[in-house]
């Protein structure tokens, strides 16, 4: 669990050394939700960098596996877009270009 890793705790305590908040709960598999059920306030700076850094590694290791199917997914989005673009850029090249004046 998070709450028993000493960085956590570190992160978590206050100046001196006993847990953020006056009642340190404990954590059991029926309780536990993830860092979602922690109060907002409870999350220091370094808290949440840390938090983020870990996700990061999280992400790319699950999706290292996967990279070429990944970057063909996002050639494949960002082609799309273009496309669905290119429909009316083009009726305003035929409507600028096209017409009288």
């Amino acid at each position: 669990m998070l709450a028993s890793q000493p960085r956590y705790r570190e992160l978590m305590s206050g100046a001196d050394g006993q847990p953020a908040d006056a009642q340190a709960r404990v954590m059991t598999a029926d309780t536990w939700r993830g860092i979602a059920a922690e109060d907002a306030d409870q999350i220091t700076g370094k808290l949440s960098a840390l938090l983020r850094r870990r996700a990061r590694h999280l992400l790319t290791s699950l999706l290292r596996p996967h990279r070429r199917r990944v970057m063909i997914t996002f050639a494949l989005i960002i082609t799309a877009n273009l496309a669905a673009l290119a429909g009316p850029w083009l009726v305003g090249l035929a409507i600028d270009l096209g017409l009288p004046r």
